[in-house]
């Protein structure tokens, strides 16, 4: 169980529930579990404000598709797009109960950010985020705190002939694992084609995230990945899929993770919005053996204003 927490936490770290993309704001408003990195300059572009929660279900086979966990997730967020500045807050949490064929005991595992931005010039945004992510193991013999990382990064974007943007993000994130601490750096960049419209909307990004390892504790990991979303007379198709690949401290590989999730929905440009999300991780050894996978189903609701 431990082992998943973890996979899951380097994810919710990953996602940056309110900034959703790296170069480009997400045309999705609701936050997703599987979600792609985010660049909290990113979010100035946005548009509209809204509030937007989700709630769902998440479980985690082993090969084979033998049942090892499973339980519900829930993300709230709250975003203000003003027009030189914009402020975000999310929070993320996913609890996941071991299957009783397998043992006992419980995961629960949390993500909360809050960060701000501002533009200039409808040319460039300078971004500041604040990132807290958690694991907590329970067991009949008690409760304790399996892992703990806080990133506090800075972002930026360029704005190039309207639908352009280059974005670009880096930190340090304070991670914790008893009785460890260490220190590392995070780097994400991205280009995307984005454009705003009333009869439709349109985001295409590529992007790159480098995280370094923490000592001999956590791997460092290196990600590509790429996201396609369509807004058309207010239906949404929002699609994202990542690699991650992740090295030991001297380099050596140690596990990779292919994630994708694809939302569907019904976004206006004011009022009532409505997605479901369906998301997952698979999980591979070093030779390429497949060692778990992780799914999610998810509904979202936003009120955009």
């Amino acid at each position: 169980m431990k082992r998943i927490g973890l996979t899951l936490a380097a994810v919710l770290m990953a996602a940056g529930t309110a900034a959703a993309q790296v170069a480009a704001p997400s045309l999705n408003p609701t936050p997703i579990v599987f979600g792609p990195p985010g660049n909290p300059a990113s979010i100035v572009w946005a548009s509209p404000s809204r509030v937007a929660a989700n709630v769902g279900r998440t479980t985690v086979d082993a090969p084979n598709n033998v049942r090892v966990a499973s339980g519900t997730g829930r993300s709230v967020l709250g975003g203000f797009v003003g027009e030189h500045v914009a402020f975000a807050a999310a929070e993320q949490r996913v609890r996941l109960d071991a299957d009783p064929t397998v043992g006992t005991g419980s995961l629960e595992l949390t993500g909360v950010n809050v960060l701000g931005a501002v533009q200039f010039k409808q040319f460039v945004s300078l971004g500041l985020d604040r990132e807290r992510s958690s694991v907590l193991d329970s067991t009949p013999a008690g409760n304790s705190v399996v892992q703990e990382e806080r990133l506090t990064a800075v972002g930026f974007t360029l704005r190039l002939a309207n639908i352009f943007y280059i974005g670009g993000a880096g930190g340090t994130v304070d991670f914790t694992k008893e009785p460890n601490h260490f220190k590392r750096n995070l780097r994400r960049e991205g280009v995307a084609l984005y454009h705003l419209g009333k009869g439709g909307s349109v985001h295409l990004e590529v992007y790159h995230e480098s995280k370094e390892a923490a000592g001999t504790i956590d791997d460092g990991t290196d990600t590509r990945g790429i996201s396609a979303e369509a807004i058309w007379r207010s239906a949404l198709v929002s699609y994202t899929a990542r690699r991650v690949d992740s090295t030991d401290n001297s380099g050596v590989a140690t596990k990779s993770q292919d994630i994708a999730s694809l939302s569907l929905g019904w976004v206006p440009e004011s009022g009532l919005a409505v997605t479901i999300t369906a998301g997952g991780i698979v999980e591979h050894d070093p030779a390429g053996a497949e060692t778990s996978h992780f799914r999610s189903r998810e509904v979202g609701v936003a009120w955009m204003f």
